[in-house]
């Protein structure tokens, strides 16, 4: 079986069970467990937690830690088929989304830094026919837009 990364089953868990399946879904996983021999107490008060969504997070790293993910992993299966597999499609559209604007925010980054290099070759050649104050503004007419890109691109994908 395929490892299930902890987050997607926490995300499963949380929105394609409610408390009282949840409850169930934990008796469930500790016949599983008892049907292989274990005598390992698998249940939402062992696993402890207060609020809902806490309880959850407790219950996967319960399991986790004792090396149980595959028994809440078949039971979801059995319970909700293929909801597992769309929260993985899911994470992986998102990580793609996420690694293209980080590309983006790069490529920005990168032509910013030429067009400032640039701008510096001219200050320099400009600093010896004009006054320094020309160097001063060239560089701040170039670092302003590109801090406002780069705040612009960092807020996207805050967003995204």
């Amino acid at each position: 079986m395929a490892r299930v990364e902890p987050g997607v089953l926490r995300r499963v868990l949380e929105k394609h069970f409610d408390r009282e399946e949840l409850e169930q879904l934990a008796a469930d996983v500790q016949e599983s467990v008892a049907r292989t021999g274990s005598r390992e107490r698998v249940s939402l008060e062992a696993a402890g937690g207060d609020s809902y969504p806490n309880q959850i997070l407790k219950f996967v790293r319960f399991l986790e830690r004792r090396e149980l993910l595959d028994a809440l992993v078949t039971e979801i299966n059995r319970e909700r088929p293929g909801a597992i597999a769309a929260a993985a499609t899911s994470d992986a559209a998102v990580s793609t989304d996420n690694n293209r604007l980080i590309m983006l925010m790069l490529v920005v980054t990168m032509c910013l830094f030429v067009l400032l290099v640039g701008a510096a070759v001219c200050a320099l050649v400009w600093a010896r026919v004009a006054p320094p104050v020309f160097l001063y503004l060239t560089v701040v007419l170039l670092l302003v837009p590109a801090s406002l890109a780069w705040k612009w691109l960092a807020q996207r994908r805050s967003f995204a």
